[in-house]
Parts: C-alpha cells; structure tokens; sequence
C-alpha cells in the first residue's frame, strides 16, 4: 500500500500535480490466496469508492 502511494505522489509531483485518481483496477486477483483478499480489503478500505468492483483475475495455466 505504501509503494502505490509513492508511486502515485512520485507522478504527481514530477508530472502534474493537479493529477487526481480516477479510479483503481485491482489485477493479479487469485481468490485462492488469502493475501490477495486481504489485499483487495485494504484497498477498498482505504481508496473506498475509487476502487473498481471489476477485479482482474490472475489466471495460471
């Protein structure tokens, strides 16, 4: 959580600081792991309504 809000005060500072998030696309998703819940519960908790409710699945063949 941290490292994404570095990224996104890096890119603002450096590129445009009137950039504001749209919204958030949660990728790697594998329901499997616990983690990735955990993951997708941070997020929505901390980003709330921000964050997409489509969830990219990580798919493994």
């Amino acid at each position: 959580m941290g490292k994404l809000l570095n990224t996104i005060k890096s890119v603002q500072k450096i590129h445009n600081e009137d950039l504001d998030i749209e919204g958030i696309l949660l990728t790697m998703f594998d329901s499997r792991l616990r983690l990735s819940n955990q993951v997708v519960e941070e997020v929505r908790k901390h980003f709330g309504n921000i964050v997409f409710d489509t969830i990219i699945q990580e798919i493994l063949n």
